[in-house]
C-alpha cells in the first residue's frame, strides 16, 4: 500500500466572540474569524452563527459562512458564501430533532476565467444525550 506525501507544518489562527442575551434574553451570537496558513493556499474565514430560542422547547439558528481561498501553487482563488438555518426541536431532557437547510454558492477563477457554482442541502437528525 502506497502513502501519501506529507503537507509539511500548516498554520491555523482562529479567534471568536460569543455574547448571549445580545438580541433577546436566551439568545446566543457568535462571530468567528479564522486565517489557514496552508502548503496549497491561504484561506480566510467568516463565521456568523446565533440561536434563538422560540419557546423552552424549540431553537432557530441561522448561520452565514464565508470563504476566501488563495492558491500558492497558481493564480486560482475560490470565494464560498454558505447561508443555513437549523431548527432545533428538544423532546424531552435526552432526546432533541434537528434539522438543516442551506445553500453553498462558490466561484472559482483561475488564469481569468470564473465559474459559478451552487447547492442545496438538508440534513435531519437526532440526538441522545447520556
Amino acid at each position: 500500500m502506497e502513502g501519501f506525501e506529507g503537507t509539511g507544518v500548516e498554520y491555523f489562527y482562529s479567534a471568536q466572540l460569543i455574547g448571549s442575551g445580545v438580541i433577546e434574553d436566551g439568545d446566543l451570537t457568535v462571530v468567528g474569524l479564522r486565517y489557514s496558513d496552508l502548503s496549497t493556499s491561504d484561506r480566510y474565514t467568516i463565521d456568523l452563527n446565533t440561536r434563538y430560542p422560540v419557546d423552552r422547547s424549540f431553537r432557530v439558528n441561522p448561520r452565514l459562512r464565508s470563504d476566501y481561498r488563495d492558491n500558492k501553487n497558481n493564480d486560482g482563488t475560490r470565494i464560498s458564501l454558505r447561508p443555513s438555518i437549523r431548527f432545533d426541536y428538544l423532546w424531552n431532557r435526552e432526546l432533541s430533532l434537528e434539522f438543516d437547510i442551506g445553500g453553498e454558492w462558490n466561484r472559482d477563477k483561475r488564469d481569468g476565467v470564473s465559474e459559478d457554482s451552487f447547492d442545496l442541502f438538508t440534513i435531519i437528525g437526532y440526538r441522545v444525550d447520556f
